[in-house]
């Protein structure tokens, strides 16, 4: 079972703060405190730092626990594992040609990197035992029932919600005080890289450079209509480009075989060749910026529930 080093803070302490900050955010921010403007940079800071991330996170799987237990039931925190690696088909790095000769699209690395992160759940066993019925009632514990959901609309489209009653909830609650704008907020923030990306890869520019790439792969003996298509058939091994798999040679990465990497490398050439991953580049802050306006509000409230959270957990005289 993993644990913070130091003291367990006693717990009657830790709520008191947490209540206490529960209260203060319900507080209207006064007219004076104007929200400072985000930009585009400033959304690659907005997790905060890893020790920050790691501090809220074991803070909440303790009340996740303390809340489990009161219960009846047995959690054990999850250990913090750290932020996730950055995607390997980061399509700002299409245009590595080295990367790709080295390692092709870098999946079969990735997909072992964070599989080993994630590791196993440190209560599957102790829920397993349970009998259907008690399996049933730690998950309502846990996650909470249908009777207390709480939904919010997200800016940009759709609804998020979550039970309030569960231990889940109540330990985010006490985290972050206002519920409800903390899970529209964390949900906004966890979705920042692919609504960016998304917005980048729907640009009719990167749609022309997409076609200029086909043609130059088609060239190359690679047919293929965008490349996420390419990476697709490499990985998961698909005939679309007529050609047969091959199998590794000796003392190749596991996972990547030839083919992989001839179609990664060719693939690298030709957005090289085009300017795509430059493109992208280029296109990446404007459409940061433009979401940094967008999301301006909601972005804000992470920052300042967050903020009060940590300060909260500072001003507790057994600090984790």
């Amino acid at each position: 079972m993993h644990r913070p080093t130091g003291s367990r803070p006693a717990i009657g302490t830790v709520c008191a703060v947490l209540a206490l900050l529960a209260a203060c955010s319900a507080q209207p921010t006064e007219a004076g405190d104007a929200a400072p403007r985000l930009k585009g940079a400033d959304l690659s800071r907005i997790h905060g730092s890893e020790a920050e991330q790691r501090r809220l996170f074991e803070a909440e799987e303790r009340l996740t626990a303390d809340c489990m237990t009161d219960r009846g039931f047995r959690y054990r925190p999850n250990p913090w594992r750290g932020p996730s690696a950055a995607p390997a088909d980061d399509p700002r790095d299409g245009d590595d040609v080295e990367s790709r000769r080295r390692a092709g699209y870098g999946g079969a690395s990735a997909g072992a990197v964070e599989g080993g992160k994630r590791g196993e759940d440190p209560n599957g066993v102790y829920v397993r035992s349970l009998a259907r019925d008690g399996q049933k009632a730690y998950m309502g514990a846990l996650y909470g029932t249908e009777q207390h959901k709480i939904s919010a609309p997200v800016p940009g489209g759709g609804v998020t919600f979550m039970y309030g009653d569960g231990c889940n909830g109540k330990a985010q609650q006490r985290l972050y005080g206002d519920l409800k704008r903390w899970m529209v907020a964390r949900l906004v923030v966890a979705n920042l890289e692919p609504d960016i990306n998304r917005g980048v890869l729907a640009d009719r520019r990167v749609a022309r450079a997409d076609a200029a790439w086909s043609r130059c792969m088609n060239a190359a003996g690679h047919t293929f209509p965008h490349p996420a298509k390419a990476r697709a058939s490499a990985l998961q091994g698909e005939k679309g480009d007529g050609q047969r798999p091959h199998a590794r040679r000796a003392g190749e990465a596991a996972g990547v075989s030839r083919r992989e990497i001839a179609i990664a490398v060719a693939d690298a050439r030709c957005d090289k060749a085009v300017g795509r991953a430059k493109l992208i580049r280029s296109l990446d802050e404007h459409y940061r910026d433009q979401l940094a306006q967008e999301r301006a509000e909601t972005l804000n409230t992470y920052r300042e529930l967050r903020g009060r959270a940590l300060a909260a957990l500072t001003a507790s005289p057994e600090r984790e």
